[in-house]
């Protein structure tokens, strides 16, 4: 990812509307969900982690992001995200 792209969402992406409606979206989803206690969630794609935050009461919370400077920042922020490549 761009990296003043990564920038200009990590500001963001606590406040902005679009962000905070797709994790109440995103929670929503989840609570129609019957998951068990202790269900493994994964947010693929997690980006700079903040999803992961909001997913923590649905069970064991994992990431996986393709682009090595987010899951740098995801891990940074204390998320935990793993990264992942693939050949192009």
């Amino acid at each position: 990812m761009d990296e003043r792209l990564m920038n200009a969402m990590l500001e963001l992406d606590d406040r902005h509307w679009w962000y905070r409606g797709r994790r109440r979206i995103i929670r929503s989803e989840l609570d129609r969900l019957p998951l068990p206690a202790g269900a493994r969630v994964l947010d693929a794609g997690c980006g700079s982690g903040r999803t992961l935050e909001e997913l923590g009461p649905y069970g064991e919370v994992h990431g996986i992001e393709l682009d090595p400077g987010a899951a740098d920042v995801a891990q940074a922020r204390g998320r935990g995200a793993s990264c992942a490549l693939r050949d192009p």
